[in-house]
């Protein structure tokens, strides 16, 4: 897979993840690779928080999870450029988050955001295609975002679509 061709040639990898609720991608990734310098899990309710920090505090030491893991509340309905967060990440990573045609426009906004703070950064957004209008939605908000949309081939399901976002030049 392209991602992870990518992947391999960058030494140090910063990761945010949107929506990342239980946690999943994110723990499989850290404890796959060596090369992930730090990795941020976001999402928007304290209770999802709470559940993906003990989800993490199973899985990794307490000195992995000082050091290398954040936990940050990211409210796409309220996001804005956050000075301190400039050139933090190589890759911004959502599975499954596209199912709300209410936060799609502002999902978008925050992927274009995090993509302009870092010119050099791709995202990579994995989604299972449950209801065709929700998803037809988010690729014209997509496409009226003017970020590069490359749909990466993935020969495994065809109800799953992955993209390649990057800003444009």
């Amino acid at each position: 897979m392209q991602m992870f061709n990518i992947y391999k040639k960058i030494e140090r990898i910063r990761i945010i993840e949107l929506g990342a609720g239980s946690g999943l991608l994110g723990l499989t990734l850290l404890k796959y690779s060596d090369k992930i310098l730090s990795y941020t899990f976001t999402d928007y309710s304290s209770m999802i928080l709470n559940l993906l920090r003990q989800n993490i505090l199973l899985n990794f030491s307490d000195d992995i999870f000082n050091k290398q893991i954040k936990i940050e509340e990211l409210n796409w309905n309220q996001y804005s450029i956050d000075e301190n967060n400039q050139n933090c990440y190589n890759f911004i990573l959502a599975t499954d988050v596209v199912y709300d045609p209410s936060v799609i426009e502002n999902l978008v906004k925050v992927i274009k955001i995090l993509l302009q703070i870092n010119k050099q950064c791709s995202a990579y957004i994995a989604n299972a295609i449950r209801n065709e209008s929700t998803y037809n939605q988010f690729r014209q908000a997509l496409n009226l975002s003017s970020l590069n949309i490359c749909s990466i081939d993935t020969d495994i399901i065809q109800s799953i679509e992955i993209l390649q976002l990057t800003i444009s030049s």
